[in-house]
């Protein structure tokens, strides 16, 4: 039974835990044993990104993935501080060095780096594209929208 009054557009499940985003910049973080409750209070429609397997197979997408505000309206990206890439590019080397590279880099349908702020939409389609699974609550259930969770293939 939630006991708080924050309700979740967002649930992350990454090797590290659990992240759930309530609020523009509001975010909670625990365990994978939270997951139940973490659902009880997540919002119809909202979404739940399971990106364990796809980090455990290709770390650098943590260091790739943009930064989300699932409270930005459908394909917003914002640039990170509004620098222009290049000098963000340049700041971003004397503090990440190489991996500065990889945060970097951009494509055609990714045009954000891993340095800006994306909508929902853009963050679940970067991830579901590297093979997250990512499930909406619908009428009170989740509903797996690419594949089962781990635990509904056991």
């Amino acid at each position: 039974m939630p006991t708080t009054e924050r309700r979740f557009r967002l649930i992350e499940i990454t090797p590290g835990g659990l992240t759930g985003h309530y609020a523009p910049g509001a975010r909670a973080l625990a365990t994978h044993r939270a997951l139940d409750e973490f659902v009880a209070e997540l919002d119809e429609g909202g979404v739940v990104l399971d990106a364990r397997e796809a980090i455990d197979g290709e770390f650098g997408l943590v260091l790739r993935s943009p930064y989300v505000d699932p409270y930005l309206e459908p394909g917003v990206i914002t640039n990170c501080h509004g620098l222009p890439r290049d000098a963000l590019g340049a700041v971003a080397r004397g503090f990440w060095g190489s991996d500065a590279e990889v945060m970097m880099e951009t494509s055609p349908t990714c045009p954000f780096t891993g340095f800006d702020t994306v909508a929902l939409d853009l963050y679940v389609a970067f991830w579901q594209a590297h093979g997250a699974r990512v499930a909406r609550r619908r009428d009170g259930e989740l509903v797996w929208v690419n594949s089962p969770s781990p635990a509904e293939s056991a």
